[in-house]
């Protein structure tokens, strides 16, 4: 399956206007050749295999609602606010207090390229506060076994977050979790949510090195 040709310049106007830095505002025309894009059975044959490449998980909830979206006195819902995705960069560091105890969060990014800023501040870290997607365990999981390991945090306890379960729920019906190198021995119902989240949940604690630190998985 490929893209009809008379859907080419539409895509390619597309592609520049992200490649610019997209568009303050979709306005009506834009939203049609997204959706014209959308209703393609090529664009569809690919969604398809969305886990197998980098999608937001958004991108169906967005553009099934791009009239919405387009018209000029829209509105951001809650739901909105909440699908979006804003990567963290460098640290963002928030103090506070609870019953006359202090605390101090900080939120730093987790990809590679970010970690380089933060990593040397974390000496001192009671505590690590690791929200995972469980959809993307593989990369989440190479992720979590450098960061738990991480001579920084040798004495600071782990809470392990596993979100995106609904995505995950979506995602092993048809891509089984046995697709994962690491994965390749479980003998388990690869359909089953639950058995299938407490194997992947094991293998994040069994990635702790230390006999000294403690992982509460959630």
């Amino acid at each position: 399956h490929s893209i009809p040709k008379d859907m080419h310049v539409d895509c390619e106007r597309l592609l520049d206007l992200e490649s610019t830095g997209f568009y303050d505002r979709i306005n009506e025309e834009l939203a049609s050749k997204i959706k014209r894009m959308w209703n393609c059975q090529a664009i569809q044959i690919c969604f398809a295999r969305k886990h197998e490449f980098n999608l937001q998980e958004s991108a169906r909830y967005f553009i099934e609602k791009i009239d919405e979206i387009a018209k000029p006195d829209y509105v951001a819902s809650v739901e909105d606010h909440l699908r979006v995705r804003v990567p963290t960069t460098g640290l963002v560091q928030q103090s506070f207090s609870i019953l006359g105890n202090d605390f101090t969060i900080m939120d730093v990014g987790g990809q590679r390229s970010e970690r380089k800023k933060w990593i040397h501040c974390m000496d001192n870290v009671t505590c690590v506060i690791f929200v995972a997607s469980l959809s993307g365990y593989n990369e989440a999981l190479n992720l979590f076994e450098e960061i738990v390991n991480c001579e920084w945090f040798i004495n600071s306890s782990f809470v392990l977050f596993l979100n995106k379960l609904d995505i995950f729920k979506e995602k092993i019906a048809s891509h089984p979790i046995t697709e994962c190198p690491r994965f390749s021995k479980y003998g388990g119902n690869v359909k089953d949510f639950e058995a299938t989240t407490n194997f992947i949940r094991s293998k994040f604690e069994k990635l702790n090195k230390s006999d000294n630190k403690t992982v509460a998985c959630h």
